[in-house]
């Protein structure tokens, strides 16, 4: 099994684990080859965006394309460090995201 399965895998079962209801709309940033979106899916979670990696960039400055309180929850799995400016995807996420999302 490869790591990057091994990682996806992981990162299942921490979502699994606090986020319950699958109704959630969900917002996975840097979302690579899409593995992880397809998992969740297979688990019952039909609501999901995916930003791939090569758009991540993008919200060091920029606004995220989605209006204010779209999104229960974000995912962001080995994205910030990769970011020039953290703080702004941090702010754009809590204006995303509905109140009580995480």
């Amino acid at each position: 099994m490869s790591s990057t399965i091994i990682k996806e895998k992981r990162a299942l079962e921490i979502f699994k684990k606090y986020i319950h209801n699958k109704n959630a709309k969900i917002l996975d940033v840097g979302s690579g080859d899409g593995l992880f979106g397809y998992m969740l899916n297979e688990n019952g979670y039909s609501k999901i965006d995916e930003i791939p990696n090569e758009e991540h960039t993008d919200i060091s400055f920029q606004k995220i394309k989605s209006k204010s309180e779209h999104y229960d929850v974000i995912t962001a799995w080995e994205v910030l460090e990769h970011l020039e400016n953290p703080w702004n995807f941090v702010r754009e996420s809590y204006r995303i995201l509905r109140g009580g999302g995480c």
